[in-house]
């Protein structure tokens, strides 16, 4: 089986990766003295995973559909969906009642005033739940930033500071404060081990729930 594939080289990878993007891209990433020969071998080594994932991907975008900002559209918020309202005038977006409502002559600028909204919301909850979990646990970072990463929920640096994406805010509480503890754990354990997810196990028992709710809805999570 043939594969379409992108090839992205470093210096600083010792091992082979294959991933499947969220739109069902092939992605082969190697080291930069990787022999580039070797790569159909091992794609077709793994075949059945990656056709498998590239399928999921497909179902997905098949779900998926892009942003029109449009009368009746629903956007997602704490893990739930809500309509969007177009109204003859309104200042600015507004949620209310279980709605989004939106000026109609505002609808050229509607991706920016969403990306406003949902920001201003996460900067509200997400650190609340920064806080709430900080005190609990004694686990304080120094900084805690919201981040516009495209892949990553979050990251917590050697010097202490936390980064959380704003687009949690788009999932369930339980699911925030999953990401919350797993950078707060890793102030005190820098890696995947054994011990770390014991830890975030002590914290959240139900921790994997919230995992793989995220694992399933990451692509949505998003105003493109």
């Amino acid at each position: 089986m043939k594969f379409k594939y992108t090839i992205k080289k470093s210096k600083r990878r010792k091992n082979v990766a294959i991933v499947v993007t969220d739109v069902g891209e092939l992605i082969v990433k190697i080291p930069y003295n990787y022999s580039i020969r070797n790569i159909d071998k091992l794609l077709i080594k793994h075949s059945d995973w990656i056709d498998k994932k590239i399928r999921s991907a497909k179902e997905r975008s098949d779900k998926f559909k892009k942003r029109n900002f449009t009368h009746g559209e629903n956007f997602l918020f704490l893990g739930k969906w809500y309509p969007l309202i177009v109204t003859e005038n309104s200042e600015s977006l507004i949620f209310l009642n279980n709605s989004f409502y939106l000026s109609k002559d505002k609808l050229d600028n509607a991706k920016e005033l969403f990306y406003k909204w949902y920001f201003e919301r996460a900067s509200e909850i997400i650190f609340e739940r920064v806080d709430f979990y900080s005190n609990k646990t004694g686990l304080k970072p120094k900084k805690v930033k919201l981040s516009n990463a495209k892949k990553r929920w979050g990251s917590c640096s050697s010097k202490g500071n936390i980064n959380l994406n704003w687009r949690l805010v788009m999932s369930p509480i339980n699911v925030i404060d999953y990401v919350v503890v797993h950078e707060l754990v890793h102030l005190k354990i820098m890696n995947h081990s054994k011990d770390f997810w014991c830890k975030v196990e002590e914290i959240l028992p139900n921790y994997e729930q919230s995992k793989r709710w995220l694992n399933e809805n990451r692509y949505i999570m998003n105003i493109i």
